[in-house]
């Protein structure tokens, strides 16, 4: 099932500076790499990025209420209220993540639930990736949380540092701040609202392609979100 990236950040948006973080850790922790790095690939440096992100997700979800991890074929999945799976990946310049087509893969890109991962409300599946430029340092690459279908995406979000990566008035309230530390405590989250609007998903169980009804799903869904943006900027 997709869900919306308006209701990703009302029950993600708490998390958002930690998923964050998370990811730039993990990419920071590579440059100890460095002396050995002519040795290898770049797919040899990507699986050992995903690794050291993977290794600091365990580390700083741990305890959090609603929040729990399964690893299942050397892959971690963490599984948030039970409606939202997420999976580490490098995004490519369309924020893509490249895979083997796997059955498991396809079944994921796809939003085909797995009675095998968390979730108890068919649970939407999203990336938490970073984007590589070569024109900057691999640490401060951007971090985004994309929701993948078939080839392509419902939805991007792109996540902030110092902030819940959340768009809101000037004059509400600041989110809440999670430090940037090596070991996060477990912290209580605020209980998350259910949201009503659930949308099918399509797709093929043999390939990636994008097909005519998921693009009709994707355009429906920016169609409601801009029309809740001008209800939201109209006249008081």
């Amino acid at each position: 099932m997709i869900r919306s990236k308006r209701q990703a950040q009302s029950e993600l948006g708490r998390l958002a500076e930690l998923l964050f973080a998370t990811v730039r850790e993990g990419l920071g922790e590579f440059r100890h790499y460095g002396p050995m790095r002519y040795r290898h690939r770049r797919r040899t440096d990507a699986n050992i990025i995903n690794d050291l992100i993977v290794d600091r997700a365990k580390v700083n979800f741990r305890g959090i209420p609603g929040v729990e991890s399964t690893d299942k074929r050397a892959t971690l999945y963490l599984g948030f209220f039970g409606r939202w799976i997420v999976k580490i990946k490098k995004l490519d310049r369309k924020l893509r993540s490249r895979n083997v087509e796997t059955q498991a893969v396809l079944d994921f890109v796809n939003q085909r639930p797995d009675p095998e991962l968390p979730g108890l409300e068919g649970p939407t599946h999203l990336h938490l990736g970073y984007q590589r430029n070569d024109q900057v340092e691999l640490e401060n690459s951007r971090v985004f949380l994309v929701c993948p279908l078939g080839n392509a995406l419902a939805w991007e979000w792109e996540l902030l540092e110092g902030s819940s990566g959340l768009l809101v008035p000037a004059a509400a309230a600041a989110p809440p701040q999670v430090p940037l530390t090596r070991e996060v405590r477990p912290r209580r989250v605020e209980g998350i609202e259910e949201q009503a609007e659930v949308e099918p998903t399509p797709g093929p169980a043999s390939s990636l392609r994008f097909t005519a009804e998921a693009k009709d799903t994707v355009e429906r869904m920016q169609a409601e979100e801009e029309d809740a943006d001008a209800g939201d900027n109209a006249p008081k």
